[in-house]
């Protein structure tokens, strides 16, 4: 059931993975984690898992495999059908298969408050420790260290700002372009959706 004989590209080989998750949960579906690992069980794509942390891990990998695949070259390119992911829902409690366009908007539009809780969260660690620490009697590699990971969060959140920009314009093309402009021809837009600018 899970045998396809596609060309290697991106994501080809997880199309029949994705395949058999749409045929239950269809885009547009809101799907609990527990159904989510239901599935997984039911279509022996589990390994006996021995902690609750072992088995986030394994549910995170699996729903990165079925995102591959159905946003596969196969799937866009070939089938001229636009991709579907699995996105998190409710902060985590469910999960939501939306198109891709749809996915891609909702990640850069949470990525700002992500990252601003992330960057302040490591901001306010470091300088609780320095204020709760004789830092000038601190080893001066320390100190140093302390002084390069405040510069490289500043970095981060810029890194992440910008990513964050193309994520949105790639996802207006999908929307604007593939949508709407029907005398493109699929791997066209495709192409030009790979290709959207960072800024």
């Amino acid at each position: 059931m899970l045998a396809y004989d596609l060309p290697r590209a991106r994501g080809n080989s997880q199309f029949a993975l994705s395949e058999l998750f749409k045929d239950s949960f269809p885009v547009g579906t809101i799907l609990t984690l527990s159904q989510f690992d239901s599935w997984a069980v039911a279509n022996n794509l589990y390994p006996n898992c021995r902690s609750h942390e072992e088995m986030m891990v394994v549910r995170g990998a699996l729903r990165n495999r079925i995102n591959s695949g159905g946003t596969c070259v196969h799937r866009e390119e070939e089938l001229k059908q636009e991709g579907f992911m699995i996105s998190v829902h409710d902060h985590g409690k469910n999960y939501e298969v939306l198109p891709a366009s749809s996915a891609y908007q909702k990640a850069a539009e949470q990525l700002p408050s992500k990252v601003s809780s992330m960057v302040e969260t490591n901001r306010t660690k470091i300088k609780t420790l320095r204020a709760s620490s004789d830092f000038e009697n601190v080893p001066i590699k320390l100190q140093i260290m302390a002084d390069l990971f405040e510069s490289e969060i500043d970095e981060y959140q810029e890194e992440i700002t910008r990513k964050g920009r193309k994520l949105l314009a790639r996802a207006a093309l999908i929307e604007n372009g593939l949508a709407k402009a029907n005398g493109l021809e699929g791997s066209d837009a495709v192409h030009a959706f790979l290709s959207a600018p960072a800024e």
